[in-house]
């Protein structure tokens, strides 16, 4: 029997799921390893025999033949499969023999002697997905298989039985291969249409966002989400806030923020009703007001203003020496659009600064300040000076930040409102 070549000289393996129902298949081994095989062959309806000096009394199965001896060659005839999970020279054998024969054999301790490999498996109703890295690396395929775990949802059912009824409807028709991955795309949406973030019931308005988002986004944002959770594990926050950094983290991929976000007790209460009155959102860089859904501001009649770019802003930071980012906020402040708002910093920590002197000096007001501005230069000092006031305030503490993260928090917050509104 040839060797098998390994790394890159080896050709790519044929990926295939075999229906061993009522098939012999055999089982050399007695051990753990074979146990665990084993489980995996009834759970195919196979006809196993296993054969080996010593055999752990698990494996004595209703259904299971047992031959306590050593292998011999002759045990592989009539099998369609044989499994080697037995010490090493004993697996060389094993596979020699069926080689000999053409018959396929898996070699769970020495993929090097084998020519089938199992993958690892991620079965739901209706659906089974495998991942192979070709025998060198079962620990990795079973990581993959947790990250699929984590993106494939729960009633991915629903999914293969859409699915199959589309085809046969497609084969009725005769409708063209080309046509048919659009239309089941918009079927598999349309089960989701009464379904909103996470599984629960979307309320209409600034929540409902399946007009937007398709079946396959929902399930890779969910997943994403199930995969920070994992990761995270126990925190300090409660629901609603957890919302919040959930989406931060899932906006930046960066887990430190669990430990960077802060929250005024009243802040997420203060953001929901300031959303829900339809309170102006101040910006202080247009990113943010871009990255905002502004269907789902439109729904609680929310406008976002951003008045850095202004002519009579520019010409009054040049006038006084300070920023445009300061001039906005004074400008927004002498508007009326300060108390009641919500305002949203994400870039210059001096637009930062000068919301905490409005509102010491010249009593403004707003409902909630969101100051996640990024930077060296003042970006901390900026955050502790909104943190020491009594407005409720949602702040990431030290140099990271950015429009991004205002972003996310906005979108949380208007996700959590639409909740309390359903």
């Amino acid at each position: 029997m040839s060797g098998r070549r390994s790394g890159s000289d080896m050709a790519p393996l044929l990926p295939l799921f075999l229906r061993l129902e009522g098939r012999r298949v055999l089982l050399v081994g007695g051990g753990t390893v074979a146990s665990a095989k084993l489980e995996s062959l009834l759970a195919a309806k196979a006809d196993v025999t296993i054969v080996a000096p010593q055999i752990r009394p698990e494996l004595e199965r209703d259904g299971v033949t047992v031959v306590r001896r050593a292998f011999e060659p002759a045990d592989v005839e009539g099998a369609w499969l044989v499994v080697a999970a037995a010490p090493p020279a004993v697996n060389r054998e094993v596979a020699a023999a069926a080689e000999e024969r053409r018959i396929f054999v898996n070699s769970a301790a020495d993929p090097q002697v084998g020519s089938a490999y199992a993958g690892a498996v991620l079965r739901r109703p209706g659906v089974t997905v495998a991942v192979s890295t070709e025998g060198e690396a079962p620990a990795l395929a079973g990581l993959l298989r947790e990250g699929l775990e984590a993106v494939i949802p729960d009633d991915v059912e629903r999914w293969a039985l859409t699915a199959r009824a589309l085809r046969d409807r497609w084969r009725n028709e005769g409708r063209p291969v080309a046509e048919r991955r659009a239309q089941l795309l918009e079927a598999l949406n349309e089960l989701y249409a009464t379904k909103g973030d996470a599984g629960r019931p979307a309320p209409g308005g600034p929540a409902n966002d399946m007009r937007q988002m398709t079946a396959l986004g929902r399930t890779i944002e969910d997943g994403s989400f199930r995969i920070i959770d994992q990761e995270v594990g126990d925190h300090p926050f409660p629901p609603d806030e957890w919302q919040v950094v959930r989406r931060v983290i899932h906006a930046t991929a960066d887990f430190e923020f669990t430990t960077l976000m802060r929250f005024h007790p009243d802040a997420v209460r203060a953001g929901v009703a300031a959303l829900r009155a339809g309170c102006p959102i101040l910006v202080d860089v247009k990113m943010i007001a871009v990255g905002l859904n502004e269907e789902r501001l439109r729904a609680y009649g929310c406008a976002t203003h951003s008045f850095i770019s202004d002519d009579d802003v520019i010409a009054a930071a040049k006038a006084n020496n300070s920023t445009r980012a300061i001039e906005a906020m004074r400008k927004a402040h002498r508007l009326n659009l300060l108390d009641g708002a919500i305002v949203a910093v994400g870039n210059a920590p001096t637009a930062l600064l000068e919301v905490a002197r409005l509102v010491r000096e010249e009593a403004a007001r707003p409902a909630l300040v969101i100051g996640v501005p990024v930077g060296f230069v003042s970006a901390v000092e900026s955050k502790q000076a909104i943190l020491d006031l009594p407005t409720p305030s949602i702040v990431a503490e030290g140099r990271k930040g950015g429009s991004t993260i205002a972003v996310a928090i906005i979108h949380a917050l208007l996700l959590l409102s639409a909740e309390e509104r359903a």
